[in-house]
């Protein structure tokens, strides 16, 4: 079993390479409001990928339409996770420490400390007033977002290797281990509700679906649906491939990145798993897609890709200055993503105008960071959370939005 300590201050220092492949899914009907049905009604940013099914997708939110100004930056240490946003405060997972920042102006509010050498390994969901948070070591916790206390601690079996999940009413909470298990935890009584062991461990955050479904995926390309009611195993399937990423859940169809370049779609329904298609683009994927209106981004090398999420033909894409380890996000109408060479790009969801990969006005603005922009963003309230990594200058988190 390879250590997940190593995994993730292996990814914060960038030694891993990481170039992000995108696929769309073929689809009985229109997906141009299933994405904003899935990804919720919260304005904000408050997990890693924006919600429990990972569509990297805020529909009520918007970040900067036109070149946006640094409203405020601060130095950070050795970062496990990108930036979340929600309660007016910036979460940002800090190895050692869970960091809390305004929002407004970049003051650090707090910061919980684990007790002894504990670690915590990735960005927090924030949900009624608490963050829940994947560590100390194998535990998850819940800290007050006001105050940085903690209020209380689960214990695991491995570490928590992704950004905590609740069901819709926030009774549960689920995580997934290193060492293969999902932990249902019932915070109306404060027990374990149910634990579920699956094949290899477990390296990106679950989805949990409005309908009690919840879906897995691990290191060594196992699928798993389960019942996040009782932990009863609906459906299990094999790809052909290694899983680091995130599933991304739009309606009854699951997207799954294989770290060779493939993107498989599986029909979640009545397919039970079953495939509905698959692309392979070639390249490491490791970073998570995001689903808007009918669009499947994503980014593989130094390009941002656009897939038509009902066929699975490609509409656009668009070259980067470098190569790009961070996932797209999406608020509004815009696409952001950024790249190795620190450039932040704000791109038109529709790709302005033209046939293929010749595009007019696709871009609305790109600014250029100090570092290598790393992991995902956060976009909420008109602003864009991004953190970059150390190269010649300090690791920074920046708070990017208009005049």
């Amino acid at each position: 079993m390879r250590s997940p300590s190593r995994r993730n201050f292996l990814a914060a220092l960038g030694t891993t390479a990481t170039i992000t492949a995108t696929a769309g899914c073929a689809a009985t009907e229109s997906q141009s409001d299933d994405a904003a049905y899935a990804a919720g009604d919260r304005p904000d940013w408050p997990t890693a990928g924006h919600d429990g099914v990972n569509t990297g997708y805020n529909p009520k939110g918007h970040g900067p339409r036109s070149t946006p100004k640094i409203a405020w930056k601060t130095r950070l240490g050795m970062t496990t996770g990108p930036p979340v946003a929600a309660d007016d405060r910036v979460f940002v997972p800090d190895a050692e420490k869970l960091v809390c920042y305004d929002a407004a102006d970049g003051t650090q509010r707090w910061e919980y400390r684990p007790p002894g050498d504990g670690n915590i390994w990735s960005a927090p969901t924030v949900r009624d007033g608490t963050a829940y948070v994947s560590g100390p070591d194998e535990s998850v916790t819940a800290v007050d977002v006001k105050s940085g206390t903690k209020q209380l601690m689960f214990e695991t079996t491995g570490y928590v290797s992704g950004s905590p999940r609740l069901d819709s009413d926030g009774e549960s909470l689920f995580v997934g281990t290193s060492d293969g298990w999902i932990h249902c935890f019932d915070l109306e009584e404060n027990e374990e509700r149910w634990r579920q062991q699956v094949y290899g461990e477990i390296d990106a955050p679950l989805a949990v679906a409005h309908d009690r479904t919840l879906f897995a995926t691990t290191y060594w390309g196992e699928v798993y649906a389960f019942s996040a009611t009782n932990g009863g195993r609906m459906w299990r399937r094999k790809l052909p491939s290694i899983i680091t990423a995130a599933p991304t859940l739009v309606q009854q169809s699951l997207y799954v990145p294989g770290i060779k370049g493939q993107v498989f779609c599986l029909d979640t329904n009545a397919g039970a798993g079953g495939t509905r298609w698959k692309t392979e683009r070639g390249g490491n994927v490791s970073t998570h897609l995001a689903i808007a209106e009918g669009t499947v981004f994503g980014v593989t090398g130094d390009k941002l890709h656009a897939i038509d999420a009902d066929s699975g033909e490609s509409r656009w894409s668009f070259g980067l200055s470098d190569i790009s380890s961070c996932s797209p996000a999406v608020a509004g109408d815009t696409v952001y993503v950024g790249d190795g060479s620190g450039a932040v790009y704000g791109i038109k969801t529709n790709g302005g105008s033209g046939v293929g990969d010749t595009r007019f006005g696709a871009k609305r603005w790109k600014l250029r960071l100090d570092g290598r922009v790393r992991d995902a963003f956060a976009v909420a309230d008109g602003t864009l959370f991004a953190a970059t990594d150390s190269s010649d200058n300090a690791p920074m988190l920046y708070a990017l939005r208009e005049e």
